[in-house]
């Protein structure tokens, strides 16, 4: 298995996701109106037709509610504030109902509770991760790998199950690509579930892409199959033959490795 060929389509998997009946921005624009109008269930029909988009939605919100704060801190515009995380909140509420996940309630009430200390906090995740992606773009492994660690310890007590993911993704390839395939189950493991709770789809395929050739490396078969059917099905939504031919590669090679120790 070639580390670039993964990274390449980890890189592609990033940037991708599916066709939506609604584009991005006039998801934001149905929402709000339909949270103008009070109407939980328009905004239910929503959230199902548009998964991937809810989280994006929500955070912009947040996101915006954080910029006004970060103006002024000591005179913000509370009331636009105040909006911003109510309209969050009412969006996320129904997005916990309707997935069934609670994840996506806790992210939001966890924002809009944050002390001062906490929005700083934030940044700083944001800002680790920044630097662990420069660092490893730059081949500096070691300090990648400590700005990675840092991003999830900053973003996890927070509720920030988004940079959480994010540092736990970039942790778990840098682990790989340093050696230590078995180091790096966790993390990634970790991140997959959290990006897929999120609807991130198309950040939860690199994830998979990473940690299949984890699974592979460290001859762990019978998992190599179940997620190599999960790279098949989203090789599929996104139409990325690479993605397709990895998960048949990684599907044959496990089969026959299971059929030599049985």
């Amino acid at each position: 298995m070639l580390v670039s060929v993964l990274t390449l389509l980890a890189s592609l998997a990033l940037a991708a996701e599916p066709t939506a009946s609604l584009l991005p921005d006039e998801v934001a624009e149905r929402y709000a109106q339909l949270h103008d109008a009070a109407d939980d269930k328009g905004l239910a029909a929503l959230w199902r037709e548009h998964t991937d988009q809810i989280l994006y939605t929500i955070d912009a919100d947040l996101e915006r509610s954080l910029k006004i704060w970060e103006a002024d801190p000591k005179n913000p515009d509370s009331e636009t504030i105040a909006e911003l995380h109510a309209r969050a909140l009412w969006g996320a509420r129904i997005a916990s109902e309707v997935t069934g996940d609670a994840i996506f309630a806790d992210y939001a009430s966890a924002f809009v509770g944050w002390t001062s200390k906490q929005k700083e906090d934030f940044r700083a995740g944001q800002q680790a991760f920044g630097r662990g992606r420069n660092a490893m773009g730059q081949g500096q492994a070691e300090a990648a790998l400590e700005a990675a660690i840092a991003c999830r310890e900053l973003a996890l007590p927070l509720g920030d199950w988004w940079g959480t993911a994010m540092g736990l993704s970039l942790e778990g390839k840098l682990l790989a690509e340093m050696g230590h395939p078995d180091q790096a189950l966790a993390p990634l493991s970790r991140a997959r579930l959290l990006y897929e709770q999120l609807g991130l789809v198309g950040a939860e395929f690199g994830v998979l892409v990473d940690l299949l050739a984890a699974l592979r490396s460290t001859e762990s078969w019978e998992r190599v199959l179940v997620v190599a059917a999960a790279v098949a099905d989203l090789a599929e939504r996104f139409d990325q033959a690479d993605g397709r031919s990895l998960a048949q590669q990684a599907r044959g090679e496990a089969l026959k490795e299971l059929k030599r120790d049985g």
